[in-house]
């Protein structure tokens, strides 16, 4: 292929091929795996959602990925940014959303520390009133779906079943715990906080390793990329930071969003990986 063409048409050439998904996913990594130390933008979608832009979610399959916004409605979207569906008014007070990664059902986190657990056609399975003490501000599956995690502004972390049975709790885990990300082999899990540090953890709730000043303002977002090389922090700062899985900073997009990132999303292929701010723009990153 020639090797001005982006990531994002490389792999659409690749799947009009008669190949199987798993032999596709396999070429793009072995041959056209962007650079990640200089990420750019390859499409901005101004004014998404009326306002900030408080989750986004990709789907398991691929096929779109899912944003919530303070303005209480939930919009789906392609891979390429066109909006499939609006749905008003879908919600009081979601803060957070995490689909399980067989795609059998979703759990969003609310304002007022409850849980709820849906199908993938928005009905109600589980509710769980005061998970936590106040808001929850993030959600993270374990890969193989075997438990999720939360976190929000008592500063715990809390382990729970797919059912919403609470497994383990962690208080005083940071200050308010902003962002949660599993790696993709599910061996830990990472959080980011308030107080701009990011620290790593067993899948028991055990602290491994802490990075004390990831940034300069609060940790808004964290998503690892799917091959598990390196994980992707975003800031109140404005900022993007990519991180290898030695803990070391690979590369710092100073201006990525005007205003706080408050999510981020990577496609399942890895190709590219999707930003949100507050003033509800998003922005899609490959690659340079």
């Amino acid at each position: 292929m020639h090797p001005n063409c982006s990531p994002l048409f490389q792999l659409f050439i690749l799947e009009q091929l008669p190949l199987s998904r798993d032999t596709i996913r396999e070429l793009y990594h072995q041959y056209l795996k962007p650079d990640w130390s200089h990420p750019k933008c390859v499409k901005h979608v101004h004014n998404a959602h009326s306002e900030w832009v408080q989750a986004l979610a990709y789907a398991p399959d691929g096929l779109h990925f899912v944003t919530v916004s303070r303005n209480e409605s939930i919009k789906i979207w392609s891979p390429q940014g066109e909006e499939l569906k609006h749905v008003p008014n879908a919600h009081d007070s979601n803060y957070v959303i995490v689909y399980a990664p067989d795609g059998s059902h979703f759990v969003t986190g609310l304002s007022d520390g409850s849980i709820k657990i849906w199908n993938p056609q928005g009905q109600e399975l589980v509710y769980v009133p005061n998970a936590h003490s106040s808001a929850i501000l993030t959600i993270a599956y374990a890969p193989d779906g075997s438990q999720f995690v939360t976190g929000g502004v008592d500063m715990s972390i809390k382990i729970w079943s797919p059912q919403g049975q609470e497994i383990t709790h962690v208080p005083n885990a940071h200050d308010w715990i902003t962002s949660i990300a599993y790696t993709p082999d599910g061996t830990h899990f990472v959080t980011g906080s308030k107080d701009k540090s990011i620290k790593i953890w067993s899948p028991q709730g055990e602290e491994l390793g802490h990075i004390s000043t990831a940034h300069k303002f609060w940790i808004g977002a964290i998503a690892y990329a799917p091959d598990g090389s390196h994980f992707v922090t975003g800031s109140d700062d404005e900022s993007i930071k990519i991180w290898g899985m030695d803990e070391k900073e690979l590369g710092h997009v100073p201006n990525a969003h005007a205003g706080w990132v408050t999510t981020i999303t990577y496609a399942p292929d890895g190709s590219h990986f999707v930003t949100s701010c507050h003033s509800g723009s998003i922005k899609i990153w490959t690659g340079s």
